[in-house]
C-alpha cells in the first residue's frame, strides 16, 4: 500500500514502548504521515525544520508535515527554491496548548498562508505508528542534528531567519500559484508527488499488491510476540484457513482496526444494540413508592419479601422487577467467557518491561490447550 523500499527496516513498538521514548537507531513515523503521501527519504523540509528546532519528526502535528511536504511539492514543480528561510518567513512553530511536546506550524499574522484547505478533524492517528531505520530513511544528507527521540526545543518559536528580500520574493512566487493547486490534497496527490521528486525512491506497483499496513502491523506484532516468548523461532507455513484470511485482507473483505478503533466500534455497537433492545421491549415498569417512608431496614426487608412473592411493606421503595431481572442478566453475561490473570501489585512495565513476559510465560489459554490436546504428543527421534 505504501510501497516502503526493502532497504528501510520497519517494526512495530513493543507493548512497553512509547512514541516519545529513546529507541536508539530507530525513528518513529506515524501511519498518517504515510497516508498523507510521505515516503522515504523523509522530505527535506521536514528534516530541516526538525534539525533547526532540534525536535523529532513525530513531534510535528499532522498539518505541520502537510504544509512542509506541500511547500516542497509546489516549489519543486513550479521552479521556486523553497528552503527553511521561506518556511519561517510565512510560518512559525508553536507548541500545542494541551498536548505538550507536539508542535504546530502556524501562519504568521498579516501573511497569507501558502498551503490551503488544511484538515482540523484528525482522530485516532496517535495510536498508529511504527519505527523505521536504514540509510534511506534520511537519504544522503543523513539526520544531521535531528534527535531520534522527543525533546523540548530551546529555539525561539517566532523568530524569522535573516533571509531578507529573497524569502519574501520566493514566498510571493508561491502565492501566485493558483489557489486550487495550493490545496494540500492537490499538492500531495500521487501524480504531483511523483512529479516533484518526493517519490523518487518509490517503486512502481508490481503484479502482486503490497500488504496494507492494517494487515502488516498484526503480523509484525505476532512475530515480535513469538520472538519474545520462544527466543526467535521461525513461523510455520500458513494453513489453508490462514491463507483464506490473507486473501480476504488483500481483497478488502476483512479489515483489522487499531485497538482504539476496535474499542470505539465495540462501544458503538453495544450502544446501538442496547437502544434497539430498549425500543423493542418498551418502557420499564415504574418503580413503586408507598407513601409513608420508613427506615432503611424495613425498605430492604420489603424488597426481599417482594422477591419471594410477599406484599410490599408500607413506606418502602420496591425496585422494579424488570430492572432487577435486567441487572442480574447483565452481570451473568459479563462474567461469561472471562479469564482472570493476576499480576504482582509491585510490577511495572515502565521500570521492568520484562516482568509481563515472565508472568505470562508458560500460560496456556483454554482454546490453545484444547487444540494441543487434539494434536497429541509430538514424537521425537
Amino acid at each position: 500500500m505504501y510501497r516502503i523500499p526493502p532497504s528501510v527496516e520497519i517494526r512495530v513498538p513493543s507493548p512497553h514502548e512509547r512514541v516519545d521514548w529513546v529507541v536508539p537507531g530507530w525513528v518513529a513515523v506515524y501511519e498518517l504521515m504515510l497516508r498523507d503521501g510521505m515516503r522515504f527519504p523523509i522530505p527535506r523540509l521536514i528534516r530541516d525544520v526538525c534539525d533547526h528546532y532540534e525536535i523529532a519528526p513525530s513531534q510535528l502535528m499532522p498539518n505541520a508535515w502537510r504544509v512542509l511536504m506541500s511547500l516542497e511539492s509546489l516549489g519543486s514543480r513550479h521552479g521556486v527554491d523553497c528552503e527553511l528561510g521561506e518556511v519561517l518567513f510565512s510560518y512559525y512553530l508553536k507548541e500545542h496548548d494541551v498536548d505538550k511536546g507536539r508542535y504546530k506550524l502556524i501562519a504568521r499574522v498579516g501573511r497569507a498562508p501558502i498551503v490551503t484547505c488544511l484538515r482540523t478533524n484528525d482522530r485516532g492517528w496517535k495510536d498508529r505508528y511504527l519505527f523505521v531505520r536504514g540509510d534511506l530513511v534520511w537519504g544522503s544528507r543523513g539526520p544531521g542534528g535531528v534527535p531520534g527521540h522527543w525533546k523540548s526545543t530551546s529555539r525561539e518559536f517566532n523568530k524569522v531567519l535573516p533571509s531578507g528580500l529573497i524569502a519574501e520574493e520566493r514566498t510571493q512566487q508561491l502565492l501566485e500559484i493558483v489557489v486550487a493547486e495550493r490545496d494540500y490534497r492537490v499538492a500531495l496527490s500521487e501524480e504531483n508527488l511523483k512529479a516533484s521528486g518526493l517519490w523518487a525512491f518509490v517503486a512502481e506497483r508490481q503484479g502482486t499488491p503490497a500488504l496494507p499496513l492494517d494487515f502488516l502491523l498484526p503480523i509484525l506484532r505476532l512475530r515480535h510476540a513469538i520472538h519474545v516468548t520462544f527466543g526467535g523461532c521461525e513461523l510455520y507455513p500458513l494453513t489453508p484457513d490462514e491463507l483464506s484470511l490473507v486473501e480476504g485482507m488483500l481483497s478488502g473483505k476483512y479489515s483489522i482496526p487499531s485497538a482504539k478503533e476496535a474499542k470505539q466500534l465495540l462501544k458503538g455497537a453495544t450502544s446501538s444494540s442496547q437502544k434497539e433492545k430498549k425500543r423493542k421491549r418498551g418502557p420499564l415498569a415504574d418503580t413503586r413508592v408507598v407513601d409513608d417512608p420508613e427506615a432503611y431496614k424495613q425498605s430492604k426487608a420489603a424488597a426481599s419479601a417482594t422477591q419471594t412473592g410477599a406484599p410490599p411493606v408500607s413506606g418502602s421503595v420496591v425496585p422494579s422487577p424488570a430492572k432487577s431481572a435486567k441487572k442480574a442478566k447483565t452481570k451473568s453475561s459479563e462474567d461469561q467467557g472471562k479469564i482472570l490473570v493476576g499480576f504482582p501489585a509491585e510490577g511495572s512495565v515502565y521500570s521492568d518491561p520484562s516482568f509481563v513476559n515472565e508472568v505470562t510465560e508458560g500460560m496456556l489459554l483454554p482454546a490453545d490447550r484444547r487444540r494441543l490436546t487434539e494434536i497429541g504428543p509430538v514424537k521425537t527421534t
